[in-house]
């Protein structure tokens, strides 16, 4: 998933957001992803537990049953 996000769009910078990282990383890419004007954030369920993403155009949802921690963060 993460390899077909990257060639769609060169350049684009793909960022990731998941319950295995500490608080203070996912604090650092919230933040990054909110300042950044086009990115690319792929996140588990810990991005649906209230945190508010002010400027976005998309939201793809995958159910998480068929890909691997691996397959979405390589």
């Amino acid at each position: 998933m993460h390899d077909a996000f990257r060639r769609l769009r060169p350049g684009v910078p793909l960022m990731c957001l998941h319950g295995r990282m500490k608080q203070m990383q996912r604090m650092v890419v919230f933040f990054k992803f909110c300042e950044t004007k086009h990115a690319v954030l792929f996140a588990t369920d810990v991005a649906a537990r209230g945190l508010d993403f002010p400027t976005v155009d998309w939201v793809v949802q995958v159910l998480s049953v068929f890909l691997s921690h691996k397959q979405l963060f390589p």
